[in-house]
């Protein structure tokens, strides 16, 4: 064998050997990052979801699970590492009224004073830097735990945000969000696999295709949330190295719903949305249906009236969220009376399109009562900004100006819609 040869055939040796020792040594499974707020009246929750997380850690290293907690008043924040524990998971909320953090030997990795950070966004990003894993093989879900109000531009917001803090007063705004997982993503050169909002009123489309470049992933649920929040301890017992973010975005939401039906939790809604889907597949069809319905009214004024109390039938949520695959059906429901075949058959693609993207949803026996039989097909627990009162557009149109739906311009004719739908005119609508 020529001395080149060799040479080649030594360096083709070295090169399987440090891809089988890198493979072998590569970390696979699960990390999850919990930003938890507790600097409210969920601080007791905290505690009991500590417990139902420890007492349900795999004893492999398929799951580590890391979490920032922030504790009434000035008691400071601490980053912690949950690890396996025997002790019961509590049935009732009294329980833990005597139980303090040191009684459930947690592993503190860090602790923080209460002004450690300017703002949430700040600890945020501290959470991820510190904590966050580059390892390709390591998949990444970040949960935002705590109360939430559904979208908002800045933590000034009246209503809008999540992660409320009581001391010092602040929220997450959902730009801010967006940011902190700009920086996941360029710190560790890969997307978050699956965000899940522990928190009321966050599956929206406005929130996300807010954070649709940093994730593949959403789950969140469009109604206000059971204090409980998300089962912890059924979650983590199917979790495995093997689990794939899809197969963990199906889960989430059967296995809450499942939680929430034994607490007899009937206003629950969950769902899991695949953002590359639904930016790139739904988006489009639902602005084209869009300026078709703003041409109509453009043509037709005096049915201003009309469709706003079509639109008041679906299921409705506080901050005017409504649920978007209902609302178009009833859209198509409106249009099918008036015969306008054209933006029917447009609403028909669109509802496709939205199924597509949303690959699970799940919700409590509130929305299939026997006077709402349409929520049985076309309820799908992911929300939209949709008001119908024009005072409501009045009031908070400059806010969702600020999110990415609007300024990126994807969905122009669906905003275009709502100012024409609310707009004043000669005839007084």
């Amino acid at each position: 064998m020529k001395l080149a040869s060799k040479k080649k055939y030594l360096y083709l040796i070295l090169a399987l050997s440090v891809i089988f020792i890198e493979s072998a040594f590569a970390r696979s499974g699960w990390q999850f990052l919990i930003y938890m707020q507790a600097d409210n009246d969920l601080y007791e929750y905290a505690k009991w979801d500590l417990i139902e997380m420890s007492s349900s850690l795999p004893s492999d290293d398929s799951l580590e699970v890391i979490i920032r907690l922030d504790t009434p008043k000035r008691d400071g924040i601490r980053d912690i590492k949950i690890q396996p524990s025997k002790r019961l998971i509590p049935t009732k909320l009294s329980e833990l009224e005597q139980v303090s953090l040191d009684d459930l030997n947690l592993n503190i990795l860090q602790q923080f004073p209460e002004r450690e950070f300017e703002n949430q966004k700040d600890s945020l990003e501290d959470f991820i830097a510190r904590y966050s894993n580059n390892d390709k093989n390591l998949k990444t879900a970040i949960l935002i735990w705590g109360h939430g109000e559904g979208f908002s531009s800045t933590r000034n917001a009246q209503f809008g945000g999540v992660a409320l803090d009581d001391y010092p007063k602040g929220k997450l705004s959902i730009l801010e969000l967006n940011k902190a997982l700009s920086f996941f993503e360029s710190y560790n050169q890969k997307k978050v696999s699956l965000l899940a909002m522990d928190a009321c009123l966050m599956q929206t489309i406005e929130t996300a295709v807010e954070v649709k470049d940093q994730v593949e992933y959403f789950i969140g649920s469009t109604q206000i949330q059971n204090f409980r929040g998300l089962p912890y301890h059924l979650i983590f017992k199917q979790i495995t190295r093997e689990t794939s973010p899809f197969d963990l975005a199906k889960m989430i939401p059967e296995v809450f719903i499942n939680s929430a039906n034994e607490m007899e939790n009937t206003s629950a809604t969950m769902s899991a949305v695949n953002t590359h889907e639904l930016v790139n597949v739904f988006v489009d069809e639902f602005n084209d249906v869009a300026a078709m319905m703003r041409d109509y009214l453009d043509s037709h004024p005096f049915e201003k009236i009309a469709l706003k109390e079509k639109i008041n039938n679906s299921p409705f949520f506080l901050g005017n969220s409504r649920d978007l695959s209902t609302s178009l059906r009833l859209l198509q429901e409106y249009f099918y009376e008036k015969e306008e075949w054209a933006i029917y058959d447009a609403l028909n693609i669109a509802l496709a399109t939205l199924s597509q993207s949303i690959i699970k949803f799940t919700y409590g026996k509130d929305y299939f009562s026997e006077n709402s039989e349409y929520f049985r097909g076309f309820f799908k627990a992911f929300g939209i900004w949709f008001p119908a009162s024009s005072l409501e557009y009045q009031i908070k149109i400059d806010e969702f100006k600020q999110s990415k739906l609007y300024q990126s311009q994807m969905l122009e004719d669906w905003f275009n819609f709502l100012q024409k739908l609310h707009e004043k005119s000669f005839i007084g609508f």
